[in-house]
């Protein structure tokens, strides 16, 4: 880890059970933290600024023409508490993903808890609706 916040972050989550695997370089705060049942988490901070992503699904570029799947995003972001979501083209170009985000200042061991449990409960509140479009704009499984 390159900065404090960083490791205080990372020390936390390990202490919950997440395995956490570096990927800082260049002066630059980057780690993945996973734990079973949950999707890995890409945790990046900028000075004091912490961003937490989770990458889901993998679909066909024809979805994002589907009024229904943004119908579901503009729902999933309506309701979420934290967690903001939003599809975007591989870097490759040969499917969708849904990426679920969230940023917060600075770190406080009881606030970050609650934002990890609200940014949790917001990715398994709409999770189920979204593997539902699998079956119809399927792609390779990893979310």
């Amino acid at each position: 880890m390159y900065n404090t916040i960083g490791q205080l972050i990372s020390n936390h989550l390990e202490s919950l059970g997440y395995k956490i695997e570096d990927e800082s370089k260049d002066g630059e705060c980057k780690f993945y933290a996973t734990i079973a049942g949950i999707n890995p988490l890409l945790i990046t901070v900028k000075k004091e600024l912490v961003y937490v992503f989770a990458v889901y699904g993998f679909w066909k570029n024809e979805i994002l023409d589907s009024l229904t799947f943004h119908n579901f995003i503009h729902k999933a972001n309506h309701s979420s508490n934290f967690a903001k979501w939003y599809p975007h083209k591989t870097g490759d170009g040969s499917g969708v993903v849904v990426t679920i985000t969230t940023c917060f200042f600075g770190y406080e061991k009881e606030s970050f808890e609650k934002i990890l449990m609200s940014f949790n409960d917001d990715t398994r509140k709409y999770f189920p609706g979204l593997l539902a479009f699998k079956q119809f704009w399927g792609g390779a499984d990893n979310g």
